[in-house]
This record gives C-alpha cells, structure tokens and sequence, in this order.
C-alpha cells in the first residue's frame, strides 16, 4: 500500500529544521531496514496553504487532504490541534507493506511531532496532488540498499551529504542515481486519468485473479518503477480481458500481452545489427533480445547454482509462445488469457528486482514530451 506519515513540523523540540530529526525518528527503530519490498519514498510540506485564501479555508482543505483511502492510522487529538494552526509535514512511502506500516506507526508513536499515518490513493484527486506531484521524490529503498535521486542540472557538489550520512549510519548501503525527468515537467504520466486505469488494473489483479492485496501492490509498483508506458501497455491487455465477450476479444487479449512482452524488451534491450554470444539481436528476435538483457542485468557476480538467466529467460520463451497461441487459437478460454497475463506480470516483476537500477530508463520514457518542447523552443528561437 502507500502511505503518508504525517507530522507537526512547528513543533518546538524540531527547532524549525525538521527534514533530519524527524527522519531520524523514522529511520532509528529499525523498521524500514527489514522490509524487502522495494519502495519509493517522498518528502515535503502539506502544501493546501497555497491553495488557501482563509485560515478556515486552510484548515479545511488540510482536512480533506489527510482524509485516508483506507487504513486509517491517525492521531485525531494531536492532528486536530495542528490542522490550521501549522505545516503538516509529510513521509510517503510507495509499496510498504501492512506488517510494517503498523510497525513503523507503532515504533513513531510515542514521538509528541508525530501525528499518525494514513492509507493514500493516486487515484483520489486530493491524494495525486499533495502526496505525489507535488512532494519530492528522494529515493528508493529494499531492504538495506537505498538508491538517494539527483536530477538532470546535478553535480556532485549538491549531494544531500547529511542525508546520505544519515541513512549510512542507519546500516544503509546507500548509492545516487539519476532520476532523469521523472517528476518533471517533462513527465506526462501523473494524471487522475493514468491512475484510475491503475487502480483498475490492481482491483482486477485482487479481485479476478487471485493475487493478493500485497503481490499487486509489489507487481504495480514494479511496472512503474521501470516504464510508465509498459504499465500502461499491461493496462489495455488487462482491460481488454475483463471486457472481453467474444473469442476475438480474448485473441486481441493475448495479442496485447504479446506486444507487452515486447515493448518491454525493446525498452531493456533494443534491437541491434550485432550478434551476442552466437545469438541474433535484431529486432525481429525477441527471445534473444530478452536474454541478452538477463545477461546485462546479473553480470559475472552471480554463483553457478543460482542461475536467473536461464530461470527467467526460459520463462520468457513459454510465455512468448503461449501467447503466439491463444492469438491463432480457435477457441481462445479466459482462463488460459488470464494465466497468461498474470505470468507476463509476475515476470516482469522478478526481472526488474534482478536490477532495479539497470532496469529503470529514466529518459525513455518521456522522450517524446522532450523532443516535443525542444523543436517548440528551436521554432521560438527561430521565430524571434
């Protein structure tokens, strides 16, 4: 699930610099050092008093921003005194599961700043706004591995060094990675819209699949960790299943988890006129292309008896062909396109935790709306 922990930044025992005592509160007790899930996780102001022209309007705009879509985890007694009064300042973290929220709450508890926390949904208008688009992205975390963002004008010279220190001296293994324009006015990928098809495709995943609440999560944000584009992708072969009434439907379902699986290989591993250990990797071969990615992606670190290339590549070819046949398949059932989507899924997912960071593009996927305002602004140029 995703979740916002939320907190007094006016607090007087934080001094007015809050970033660094109060993460230090969330990072001490351990909890987020135990959980494998991979997450990411923002930081910010609640930021309803910029939208605000009253105190009152202030207060009630802050109200329904912190309303929960879910689990509701808040400290109403001390989250009643703030509301209006001061800055809520805000933790949200991305996939964390039930287990460790109510951990991580528990553990924050007794701290006087701490005002409880609440289940968010990229789907509700008010949760969008304030808790994605308009807090920081600072990182990713699995386990005791936490990849720290930097942006396209970075340099060295503007590393966080007291946040780096911070989550190092917590038992962290920390590392900087560009974030490229996620997050940006570039990145088209943040509408009410796109996350309404995601909470489609997570209802359909819990509900007629079989998945449960955690896998779909951890699946969800897997997709979106790499491509916001092959989630999308993943979104119409999904709604294509579900709405499905004729066996043309069910092939057209089989056809669009086929062009997923390729979409998502040409955005590991593009065709290229080169052979790679005796195999082809044009275009035209997929199965090759996918493999020589795996290869990429391990490295020449990995022990003999745990062989994911081969695991994940064989993978790979079943579902390939499968879908080549339910596609020509005279009587394509929903169950086999079912099984068929859900295997596609809980692939990608695996490969992508090979390596999250050799798998994530942080350009591709908005090229489009960058080279869209570059010739806008060569045209301006020209035109002046």
């Amino acid at each position: 699930m995703n979740v916002a922990f939320l907190f007094n930044s006016d607090a007087e025992e934080l001094g007015g610099c809050y970033l660094y005592p109060i993460m230090e509160r969330v990072l001490e007790g351990g909890v987020l050092q135990e959980c494998e899930r991979a997450k990411r996780f923002s930081t910010g102001d609640l930021l309803t008093f910029r939208h605000s022209r009253t105190r009152n309007e202030f207060k009630s705009k802050s109200r329904m921003a912190v309303s929960p879509s879910g689990l509701d985890l808040r400290l109403r007694d001390r989250l009643d005194e703030v509301l209006g009064n001061a800055t809520l300042f805000i933790i949200a973290i991305q996939n964390l599961a039930t287990f460790t929220t109510y951990r991580l709450h528990a553990s924050l508890r007794n701290t006087p700043y701490y005002l409880g926390g609440i289940q968010i949904q990229f789907s509700e208008p008010l949760h969008l706004v304030y808790f994605r688009n308009y807090l920081p992205e600072i990182g990713r975390l699995k386990g005791r591995n936490c990849t720290l963002f930097h942006h396209m004008d970075y340099s060295q010279e503007h590393r966080d060094i007291a946040l780096m220190e911070q989550f190092e001296r917590h038992g962290f293994n920390v590392v900087y990675e560009d974030s490229g324009a996620r997050r940006t006015g570039f990145d088209d990928f943040d509408t009410i819209e796109r996350f309404r098809r995601v909470t489609g495709v997570r209802n359909a995943l819990i509900g007629r699949c079989g998945v449960s609440e955690s896998g779909a999560d951890d699946l969800i944000h897997s997709l979106e960790e790499v491509h916001p584009r092959l989630f999308d992708a993943l979104a119409a072969a999904f709604t294509c299943w579900m709405n499905a009434q004729t066996e043309e439907d069910m092939a057209q379902a089989a056809c669009s988890g086929r062009r997923f699986l390729k979409l998502a290989t040409d955005t590991w591993f593009p065709g290229q006129e080169t052979i790679r250990r005796d195999r082809k990797v044009t275009d035209h071969e997929v199965k090759n292309r996918f493999w020589a990615y795996l290869e990429e992606a391990v490295g020449d670190d990995t022990p003999e008896s745990d062989d994911p290339v081969r695991e994940l590549g064989s993978e790979f070819d079943k579902l390939w062909d499968r879908s080549s046949k339910l596609l020509h398949q005279a009587h394509p059932k929903s169950d086999e396109v079912a099984d068929l989507l859900i295997g596609i899924v809980h692939l990608t997912a695996r490969t992508i935790s090979l390596n999250p960071s050799r798998a994530a593009n942080p350009f591709r996927p908005y090229e489009g709306r960058l080279i869209e305002i570059l010739k806008s602004s060569a045209d301006d140029e020209k035109n002046s």
